[in-house]
C-alpha cells in the first residue's frame, strides 16, 4: 500500500514529516512525548531494583542543540536516598528491552530555591536508547503564549505521562498517560507537604509514581481536529510542556473529618487535586544548573592548562571528583591547589 507524506507540527510547532498508509491516523498523544519519560528507582539490600518515580528528558535548544538533562521532582530523590546513595534509572533501548543504570545522588543538582521541587541530571541520550528529549522550545512561556495566542486558564485540559508502578512493563518501560484539568492558577503560593510552593493545582488523581512526570497541554484545541489541504494533513494541535508533576493532596473532604480521622487513615486518602511546578521554574533552574556546569568545565580546562594530568583511566593512588557532566577528574592536592592559587593571583606585566 502506498504511503502518503503528512506534516506533524504538534511538538511545540516544530515541523516534522511522517508517512502513513491510506486511512491511517496519528495518535492524539505523539509517541515522542512518552519516549521522553524514564523511570527512577532504587536497589534494595538483596540487590533487587524497584521503580519509585518518573523523570523527563529535556534538551536545551535555546542556544542550539545543547546537552540532554533528566529532570524529576526533587522529593523523589529524597525518598530514594533512604535506600542508599545511588539512583537507579530504568531506560528503554531500541532492541525492545529496558535496562537499569546507576547514578550517584550527588550528580543531581536541585533548584536553588528549596521550595521548587525540581532536580536536574546532565546525561546523554545514547544512540542505542529508545528515548527522545523534550526541546525547551516546546516549553510554555510568556513568549510562546503570545505566539500561540493562548494563556493557561482554569479548566484547560492537561495530560501527563509517567510511571504506574503496578504496570510499569516487564520487558520495557510502559509510561501511562493521565488526563486532568487546571483547577487553580498561580495567584499565591500553595501550602503543600513540601512547604509553600508556586504551583498550578490540577484536578487529577496523581499517584506516587507519577511524581516527576512531564505535564503537557494542547494549546490549540482540547480535542484532535484535522483538515486536509491539497492532500497533506495538517493537525490542528500544538503541545506545550506546561510543568512537572509534584504530588497530590491527601486528606478528607471536610475539616470535621480531618479532626476525627487517625493520621494513618488520612495518608491513604487522595483528594483528587495534584500540584505541578510551572515550566518557567524548570527553565530558571536549568539556567542556573548549566551555568554551574560551565564553571566546572572551565575549571577543568584551567587545571589541564596548568599541567595537571587527566589520564583516561583512573589511577588508584589519586583521589577523583566527578563534574556535573559526569566526567571524573583528579582532586588537586593541597600543594597543587596552593600552586594554582599562586599562579592565578600573580600580577601580569
Amino acid at each position: 500500500m502506498a504511503l502518503k507524506e503528512h506534516i506533524d507540527n504538534r511538538i511545540g510547532g516544530e515541523v516534522r514529516y511522517v508517512f502513513l498508509e491510506e486511512g491511517e491516523t496519528l495518535a492524539y498523544v505523539p509517541n515522542e512525548i512518552r519516549r521522553c519519560v524514564a523511570f527512577l528507582g532504587y536497589r534494595d539490600a538483596n540487590r533487587i531494583e524497584h521503580v519509585a518515580g518518573s523523570a523527563c528528558w529535556i534538551v536545551d535548544t535555546r542556544y542550539g542543540y545543547g546537552p540532554a538533562c533528566l529532570i524529576t521532582a526533587a522529593h523523589v530523590l529524597d525518598e530514594i536516598s533512604q535506600y542508599g546513595d545511588s539512583v537507579s534509572i530504568r531506560l528503554n533501548y531500541k532492541d525492545g528491552t529496558a535496562r537499569w543504570m546507576s547514578v550517584n545522588l550527588s550528580r543531581w543538582e536541585r533548584h536553588p530555591d528549596k521550595n521548587v521541587d525540581v532536580a536536574f541530571l546532565r546525561i546523554p541520550i545514547e544512540l542505542e536508547m529508545d528515548h527522545a528529549g523534550c526541546p525547551t522550545g516546546m516549553f510554555a512561556t510568556t513568549k510562546t503564549a503570545k505566539e500561540d495566542k493562548k494563556e493557561i486558564e482554569v479548566g484547560d485540559e492537561v495530560f501527563f505521562s509517567g510511571l504506574f508502578w503496578q504496570h510499569h512493563g516487564s520487558s520495557h518501560n510502559i509510561p501511562i498517560v493521565r488526563v486532568g484539568n487546571i483547577a487553580s492558577l498561580r495567584e499565591e503560593k500553595v501550602e503543600t507537604q513540601f512547604g509553600p510552593m508556586d504551583v498550578y493545582l490540577v484536578e487529577a488523581r496523581s499517584i506516587g509514581g507519577l511524581s516527576g512526570s512531564p505535564v503537557f497541554m494542547d494549546v490549540i484545541a482540547a480535542r484532535r481536529t484535522k483538515e486536509t489541504v491539497i492532500g497533506t494533513m495538517i493537525l490542528n494541535s500544538r503541545f506545550r510542556l506546561v510543568g512537572l508533576m509534584n504530588g497530590h493532596f491527601r486528606g478528607p473532604e471536610s475539616q470535621r473529618d480531618f479532626d476525627s480521622m487517625p493520621p494513618d487513615e488520612l495518608e491513604k486518602l487522595n483528594m483528587g487535586i495534584a500540584f505541578m511546578t510551572p515550566s518557567d521554574k524548570i527553565l530558571e533552574g536549568l539556567d542556573m544548573y548549566m551555568e554551574e556546569d560551565k564553571k566546572a568545565e572551565e575549571e577543568g580546562k584551567k587545571r589541564r592548562f596548568l599541567g595537571i594530568s587527566f589520564d583516561s583511566t583512573q589511577r588508584t593512588n589519586v583521589s577523583m571528583q566527578t563534574t556535573h557532566a559526569g566526567i571524573e577528574i583528579p582532586t588537586p592536592s593541597k600543594e597543587q591547589f596552593l600552586d594554582d592559587l599562586k599562579k592565578a593571583s600573580r600580577k601580569k606585566d
